[in-house]
C-alpha cells in the first residue's frame, strides 16, 4: 500500500514525502497516513485561529482515527502566534491527539544542550530506525525530566536517554496510533534524513514504505 507523508520544517526528502510549504495551506494532514514537524518552525510565522483548530481537528482525526503516525522533533518548546487565539505553546496541536501523553511531555519538557546521546537497546519501536540510521549525526536540545519508568506509566517507550539518564527520543501509542519525539539531527543530506523518517513510517505500519511520490 502507498504510504502518504507530510511534512513541515524540515529538511528530509524522500520520493514518499511531500513537503508542506506553509502551514495554513488549505490541505488537511489528516489526507496522510504520517506527519513529519519540527516546531521550530512554527515560531516565526503568525497564523489566523482556524489553523490552530483544523490542524489539532486533523492530527487527532490521523492518530485516532485513521492509526497514522506524527513525528516531532523533539525540542525546547516553541510559542506559536495563532492572532485572536493567543500565543499557543507548539505541543498543544496534539493534544486531541493523545491528550494524557501530551500533557505528561509538556509537564516534564526542559531545555537542554547536549550530544551525549544512549540508545536503550531493549526498547522496541517505529523510533528505532531514525535512530539506527543518524546514530552519530544527533544531539539533544530538548530532554524530559523524569525517568524511563513514568514515561512507561504514561504509555510511552524510551528510546534514548543524555548522560543523565533522561529521555531524549520516545514515542507514545495512542490507540492504533502513534506520537513519536526525535532527537534534532545535523550534518546529513535531506535524502539520508528523509530515509529515516522514512524507516519510522515503515516501522509503524509494519511494512515496506512505498517508494512512489507522495502528495
Amino acid at each position: 500500500m502507498k504510504r502518504r507523508v507530510l511534512s513541515y520544517g524540515t529538511s528530509g526528502t524522500h520520493s514518499s514525502i511531500s513537503p508542506l510549504s506553509d502551514f495554513g495551506l488549505a490541505l488537511s494532514i489528516s489526507d496522510y497516513d504520517a506527519f513529519i514537524l519540527d516546531p521550530v518552525a512554527l515560531a516565526n510565522h503568525a497564523f489566523m485561529p482556524d489553523i490552530l483548530y483544523r490542524r489539532r481537528k486533523e492530527l487527532r482525526d490521523l492518530v485516532q482515527v485513521k492509526g497514522g503516525i506524527v513525528i516531532c522533533i523533539l525540542r525546547a518548546e516553541p510559542l506559536v502566534n495563532f492572532g485572536q487565539a493567543g500565543v499557543t505553546p507548539a505541543y498543544t496541536l496534539f493534544d486531541p491527539a493523545g491528550h494524557p501523553q501530551v500533557t505528561f511531555l509538556r509537564a516534564k519538557l526542559q531545555l537542554g544542550l547536549g550530544s551525549q546521546i544512549r540508545l536503550v537497546q531493549t526498547a522496541k519501536g517505529a523510533v528505532s530506525g531514525y535512530l539506527r540510521v543518524l546514530q552519530q549525526h544527533l544531539h539533544f536540545e530538548a530532554y524530559l525530566e523524569t525517568d524511563d519508568a513514568s514515561v512507561v506509566q504514561s504509555g510511552g517507550t524510551v528510546f534514548a536517554v543524555n548522560s543523565l539518564g533522561s529521555p531524549v527520543a520516545l514515542e507514545f501509542s495512542v490507540g492504533g496510533g502513534r506520537l513519536c519525539f526525535v532527537p534534532v539531527a545535523e550534518g546529513i543530506t535531506g535524502e539520508r534524513l528523509g530515509a529515516a523518517f522514512a524507516q519510522v513510517v515503515d516501522a509503524h505500519f509494519g511494512g515496506k514504505i512505498n517508494l512512489g511520490a507522495g502528495g
